[in-house]
């Protein structure tokens, strides 16, 4: 539904008598712009930049920015403490004030509890500040550049099966297609500090973002709203996840008052509100009337199992989509169509009676539901069948088609493979190949190592070096190829279509029937090898791709992919560890929350004041 030009400007100004962000443009040392970043993002240590900032100075560069940062921590009160100066010094970012703290019960050792506060960016506050006080970077980094965006994603969501019930046809605010913006929810875990994987401290990061902007620097589209150290999570006697619960209480609390696009007039505990600041505020637009809906859950298996209380992927009953099993409702199945699985889907409905104690995300934010999840493709196909499937053909190179021995073949293979990257003009390739990283020691079956990058971008050069040497005649060579060039198919029908709410019937069809016939030639090639050739494999992983098949009929599967999720991972792996240093895990996710905080205040300023 098109909106007139006057509508989309009084949606998107902020109320009168608050400030536009980049108001004032002054000129700033792009120097001085670099460290300053390097050091809030936590690339670069504080002193270092000082450093590097008075040789800058005294090779003659004296902008008073670079003059400004060469001094930090040569006097005054935080004398000797660069980071402190620095932050004294900067002008402190509006953000903090989305930023809230709760109370929950930790892990204090081995057996003991303590009670902790984790700091949470409230998605309400930060999207009411951005809309406020960065109102540029609103309409840039939630709306996508254009208010246009928000009905042109409805209307290609009429076949989703969370639309015809979602409440937000009722809305009490404005007409949800002209003024709902749909964003994600996302949560993944990584190592942040310690010292290899064995001795390293995981923690979980819970990401919020919007689902009209699906390119640009992760960074800034992508906004952590919390993190948690897996040591100081506390399980009770009973099972319940204490400290998960009483952060995801905060968040979905939150995440309800930002759809009903309202300041809330009671907090978390539901007590009303009695201070003049929030009784002020209560029950007033947050952001104009525009509000949220949580349209996709994001995140890979193992996070959905673990945090989110999913099916258990490696279990008996592995999808949480539908009532498949290891049995009379066999998840291999892969006719299109007549498969048992697919006539035994969950519906909302049936999900939320079965269920009755599922995660407080799919039971208290309006309108989520089961149907909200989408399999990440970079775990499940990227990472899960890819993976098995290339690292397969490799190997059949190796030990069986090439005639030499593994060593030569292996040479042999790779000069054809580094043949065709330049050939294709390859950006992120495998800098090298081995027969480890081809099927490790341990591995039943081959599995190639890397990234799911690499991993990506291989597949079309392999379909070309497997048909330099594969036999025409060979129903498995053929095999092995259709395979490739429907995972490579996969892969080019979501890049000619990134950004799009969906994707266009022919194409939502060809994606469909390449992910089943993907899943039909790799079934095929299992039962050919198996057992007496350690070659292919088939898990879960194959599964969840024949239902990402499925949601592509009414959604882009690229709005549940990870890959921007895992950017942010390093994101809060180098916070942390940036915080860490002197400090537990309970403050340094403090310190990392206020870090954070710094960094973003500073990118959405970029342009403005900088300094106090």
């Amino acid at each position: 539904m098109a909106m007139e030009e006057d509508e989309i400007a009084a949606a998107l100004a902020p109320e009168q008598g608050t400030p536009a962000s980049s108001a004032e443009v002054i000129t700033h040392s792009k120097l001085a712009a670099l460290l300053v970043r390097d050091v809030l993002w936590g690339y670069l240590p504080a002193t270092k930049a000082a450093r590097y900032a008075k040789a800058g100075v005294e090779d003659g560069n004296t902008h008073p920015d670079l003059v400004t940062i060469s001094k930090l921590g040569g006097s005054g009160l935080h004398k000797k403490n660069t980071w402190r100066d620095m932050k004294r010094k900067l002008r402190r970012s509006r953000l903090y004030d989305a930023v809230g703290t709760c109370s929950a019960v930790a892990k204090d050792g081995e057996v003991d509890t303590t009670v902790i506060d984790i700091p949470i960016l409230y998605p309400h506050k930060l999207l009411a500040t951005m809309y406020h006080d960065y109102n540029d970077k609103f309409i840039e980094y939630i709306l996508g550049g254009s208010l246009a965006n928000i009905p042109a994603f409805w209307a290609d969501m009429g076949d989703h099966p969370s639309y015809a019930s979602h409440p937000m046809h009722h809305h009490a605010l404005s007409d949800f297609r002209t003024h709902a913006i749909p964003c994600r929810l996302y949560g993944d875990g990584t190592p942040a500090t310690g010292v290899g994987k064995a001795w390293s401290k995981c923690v979980d990061s819970i990401i919020f973002s919007s689902c009209l902007v699906t390119t640009g620097c992760p960074w800034l589209i992508c906004y952590i709203i919390a993190f948690i150290y897996e040591l100081l999570m506390y399980k009770d006697e009973l099972g319940n996840h204490l400290t998960e619960d009483a952060v995801w209480r905060e968040i979905v609390w939150s995440l309800y008052w930002a759809y009903m696009g309202e300041w809330p007039d009671r907090g978390p505990s539901n007590d009303l509100y009695t201070d003049p600041l929030n009784c002020g505020r209560a029950n007033t637009p947050l952001m104009g009337f525009l509000f949220i809906v949580i349209w996709v859950l994001q995140g890979d298996l193992d996070y959905m199992f673990k945090r989110l209380f999913l099916a258990n992927y490696q279990g008996t009953h592995p999808c949480s989509l539908c009532r498949c099993n290891s049995s009379d409702v066999p998840w291999t199945d892969h006719r299109d169509g007549i498969a048992q699985w697919q006539l035994q889907q969950w519906t909302a409905i049936a999900y939320a009676h079965a269920h009755p104690h599922r995660h407080r995300v799919l039971r208290h934010v309006p309108g989520v539901g089961i149907h909200s999840y989408v399999p990440d493709i970079m775990h499940s196909k990227h990472l899960g069948t890819d993976k098995s499937f290339v690292g397969s053909a490799l190997r059949n190179l190796t030990h069986y088609i090439l005639p030499h021995g593994p060593g030569r073949n292996l040479r042999d293979m790779w000069k054809s493979i580094k043949l065709e990257y330049k050939a294709q003009k390859t950006s992120t390739r495998f800098q090298n190949l081995t027969h480890n990283m081809i099927q490790g020691a341990s591995k039943k079956v081959p599995e190639v190592r890397g990234k799911a990058a690499q991993i990506r971008s291989l597949v079309p050069v392999l379909i070309k070096v497997w048909s330099d040497y594969m036999d025409v005649n060979n129903d498995q060579h053929r095999d092995v190829l259709t395979g490739l060039m429907c995972s490579a198919r996969i892969d080019t029908i979501l890049d000619e279509h990134r950004g799009k709410p969906r994707l266009p019937p022919a194409a939502r069809k060809e994606f469909r029937e390449c992910c089943f016939e993907f899943a039909a030639v790799q079934a095929a090639l299992v039962d050919y090898y198996h057992p007496t050739t350690p070659l292919h494999n088939i898990t879960t992983k194959t599964h969840y791709l024949m239902h990402i098949g499925m949601i592509a009929s009414f959604l882009n599967p690229s709005q549940g992919a990870c890959w921007m999720g895992e950017d942010m991972m390093r994101v809060s792996r180098r916070l942390l560890a940036a915080s860490a240093h002197g400090s537990g895990p309970a403050r340094t996710q403090q310190t990392g929350m206020e870090r954070y905080c710094w960094a973003l205040g500073f990118e959405m300023s970029f342009g403005g004041k900088w300094w106090a």
